[in-house]
C-alpha cells in the first residue's frame, strides 16, 4: 500500500473487516465462496451451523459488501463481492505456512 492510501484509510472500516474475518465459520464461508457461488444449504454443510446461524453470518458479510447475492427462482446464491478478500485470505494462508504458526 502506498503512503497516500494509508493516510486516507478509514480505520473503523478496516477494523470491521478484520473483526468479520476473526470467525472460523465466516472464514470457512469465504474460502468456500472463493471456489464459486453457493446456497445457504451448501454453506451450512461447510460450516456445520444451522441454516439460521449461517444466514446470520452471511448477513454480516453482506452488510460489509464482502459477499453478494443472486436470486434464481426460489434460490438465493451467495458469492464473493470481489476477489480482494480472497487475496487477503490467501496472503494469510501463505503467512501461516511460512512461519508454522502454533499456540503455546
Amino acid at each position: 500500500m502506498s503512503i497516500e492510501k494509508a493516510e486516507v484509510v478509514n480505520h473503523a472500516e478496516l477494523a470491521e473487516i478484520y473483526r468479520l474475518l476473526a470467525s472460523v465459520p465466516r472464514l470457512k464461508i469465504l474460502l468456500h465462496l472463493g471456489q464459486g457461488e453457493s446456497t445457504v444449504g451448501e454453506l451450512c454443510a461447510v460450516t456445520g451451523l444451522t441454516q439460521s446461524a449461517t444466514s446470520h453470518q452471511l448477513k454480516e458479510l453482506r452488510n460489509c459488501r464482502i459477499v453478494q447475492t443472486r436470486r434464481e427462482g426460489p434460490n438465493i446464491y451467495y458469492s464473493l463481492y470481489d476477489r480482494h478478500i480472497l487475496a487477503l485470505l490467501n496472503m494469510a494462508i501463505e503467512h501461516i505456512h511460512g512461519i508454522n504458526c502454533t499456540r503455546d
